[in-house]
C-alpha cells in the first residue's frame, strides 16, 4: 500500500514506523505499521505492507476493500530501530514473518547508498511463497554481490535457532546485527547474544500478538525497548547481569515502566495495541 503524505511530512529513517488511522464503518481504527519504502522515493510516496489476518478488522479492509484515493490519517513517525551512523562495515539482519518489514526499508536504503557491501540476511518463513518481499530480496541478492540472503524455510528446515548461526553466518559475533520478528525468536536470540556474543552490537524490534478477545488476537502489537527521540537510535538488546539468564531489570518493558517511559503497544486493555497519536494530519492512500 502506498500513501502520498501531505506537505508537512517530516520524512523518516529506514526502520521506523507510523500509526495509521483507518475509518471503517464509522469507527476510526489505529494500527502501527513499519514504513517499508526507502526514504527518498522519486514520487514522494511512502509504503506499508500490512499482512492479511483473516479474523482481524483492519488488515482485511486494507488488503481487500481499500481503494485508490481513500483518505487515511498518519501520526508522527516513530521508532528507534534505525540504522546507526556512520554505517557499520559488516551487518547481519535476522527476521521472521512480517518482522522483515522494517528491515526491507533498511535494505532499500543501503542499496541506494551503495552500502550492501558486506551484508547477510537470514529470513525465516514457512515456505518460499510465504516470504514477504521474496522477489524483491532475491533481486537484491542478484544485483549486489556483497548481499548474502538465506531463506530459512521452516517447513523443510525447522525453526531458525541461535545454534544455526555458526553455520549460516560464521562471523556473526563480528557483525552489527538487526533482529526483528516474533517474541519467541527474539528471546532466544537475545539469550544467545547475552551468553556468547556482544549485546552492544545487537539491535532489535519485537512483533507479537496481543492475548485477549478474538479481535484483539488478530491485532499486531509492536513494542520497542527504548523511547522515541527526535534523532532516533536503534534499540539495543538488554544486558543481563548473569550470562545466560535474564533478570526482570533487563526486560525492555519492565525497565520502561519502572522509569515511567511509554512503551508503544503495551496497553493492558488488549484493545487496538496502539495509542492514538497526540497530533495527526490527513493523508491520501493510493
Amino acid at each position: 500500500m502506498t500513501i502520498r503524505p501531505g506537505y508537512e511530512w517530516p520524512g523518516h529513517h529506514p526502520g521506523q514506523y507510523v500509526r495509521i488511522g483507518f475509518d471503517i464503518r464509522g469507527v476510526r481504527h489505529w494500527r502501527a505499521y513499519s514504513l517499508t519504502s526507502d526514504t527518498d522515493r522519486d514520487d514522494g510516496f511512502v509504503s506499508i505492507t500490512p499482512k492479511l489476518v483473516e479474523e482481524g478488522v483492519v488488515s482485511p479492509y486494507v488488503n481487500q476493500q481499500l481503494r485508490p484515493g481513500t483518505i487515511v490519517t498518519l501520526s508522527d513517525v516513530e521508532g528507534a530501530f534505525v540504522l546507526p551512523e556512520p554505517l557499520p562495515e559488516k551487518m547481519l539482519f535476522i527476521s521472521a514473518g512480517s518482522g522483515v518489514t522494517p528491515i526491507m526499508s533498511m535494505l532499500r536504503s543501503l542499496e541506494r547508498r551503495y552500502a550492501l557491501k558486506d551484508v547477510a540476511h537470514l529470513h525465516s518463513a514457512k515456505d518460499a511463497d510465504d516470504v514477504m518481499f521474496g522477489d524483491q530480496v532475491r533481486e537484491l541478492a542478484k544485483r549486489n554481490e556483497g548481499f548474502h540472503l538465506h531463506e530459512h524455510l521452516t517447513g523443510e528446515m525447522g525453526r531458525l535457532a541461535p545454534e544455526d548461526l555458526d553455520d549460516l553466518c560464521p562471523d556473526w559475533r563480528d557483525r552489527e546485527t538487526f533482529l526483528s520478528g516474533p517474541g519467541e525468536m527474539i528471546d532466544a536470540m537475545v539469550e544467545h547474544w547475552e551468553r556468547d556474543g556482544d549485546c552492544e552490537r545487537l539491535w532489535l524490534e519485537r512483533f507479537q500478538k496481543k492475548i485477549g478477545a478474538a479481535t484483539a488476537r488478530a491485532r499486531a502489537e509492536r513494542s520497542s525497548s527504548s523511547p522515541t527521540t527526535p534523532r532516533p537510535r536503534p534499540s539495543r538488546a538488554p544486558r543481563s547481569s548473569s550470562p545466560g539468564r535474564r533478570s526482570a531489570s533487563t526486560c525492555p518493558t519492565a525497565a520502561a515502566r519502572a522509569s515511567a517511559t511509554r512503551v508503544s503497544g503495551s496497553c493492558p486493555r488488549a484493545g487496538c495495541a496502539t495509542c492514538a497519536p497526540t497530533r495527526s494530519t490527513a493523508r491520501k492512500a493510493r
